[in-house]
């Protein structure tokens, strides 16, 4: 798709959103690869970008308002400052991409992986933190699922794994972190169950603070 088709989709959807319907067309673009684009301000609420492939391009300040961005691929792209309240980015890629002072809150963020984003001055969804300075990468995401480097579980799976199961993750170095990001979990979300063989700490005492972590109570 060229810039004049998509100029015209975005004018129709527009039009779809000022009237509420009525008339113009709501914005498809699934799967479809726009790389490099101008795109900052642009009306995109409620569109359907579904696996849409929007490298480098710039969609600062755009307005992405409960849009469904699901599986989308957005690495090093620029959404400084863009719209996505209510958005759904469940599964999109983030490697590189610019999210200062974007507003997520309300947005499901499950699948993501937040670590290689710039998240200054970011609003993220409610009860999604992104935790560094720990072992392993540690995201909590809509205060339902938890992401510890590439393993991503609900939060309740992970407080019931066994010894064996953490063991297969990564050896001895997940058996004797496994307490602590029980304990993180206990800090952030609330005190929580945990298996019998966790419940002694494994990890030397140390301050249970991570020691940087972007996100929303």
């Amino acid at each position: 798709m060229d810039i004049i088709q998509l100029s015209r989709h975005i004018t129709e959807h527009q039009q779809w959103i000022d009237t509420r319907e009525n008339s113009g067309t709501r914005l498809r673009l699934c799967g479809n690869t726009l790389s490099g684009l101008n795109l900052r301000g642009a009306l995109l609420k409620r569109g359907q970008l579904q696996g849409v492939h929007l490298p480098c391009c710039d969609l600062s300040h755009a307005n992405l308002e409960g849009a469904c961005l699901q599986d989308a691929y957005l690495s090093r792209t620029n959404l400084y400052g863009a719209k996505l309240m209510g958005a759904c980015l469940r599964g999109a890629h983030f490697h590189g991409t610019n999210l200062s002072y974007a507003d997520l809150r309300g947005a499901d963020l499950r699948g993501t992986d937040l670590r290689n984003a710039c998240l200054l001055g970011t609003l993220l969804p409610e009860k999604t933190w992104v935790i560094y300075g720990e072992r392993y990468h540690i995201q909590i995401t809509n205060g339902m699922t938890l992401r510890v480097g590439c393993q991503e579980h609900t939060l309740s799976k992970w407080r019931r794994f066994s010894k064996e199961e953490i063991n297969n993750m990564d050896g001895s170095q997940a058996l004797r972190f496994y307490p602590r990001l029980l304990d993180i979990l206990d800090l952030f979300i609330e005190e929580g169950d945990r298996p019998e063989w966790a419940s002694v700490g494994m990890m030397p005492a140390g301050s249970l603070y991570p020691h940087v972590a972007f996100g929303t109570a």
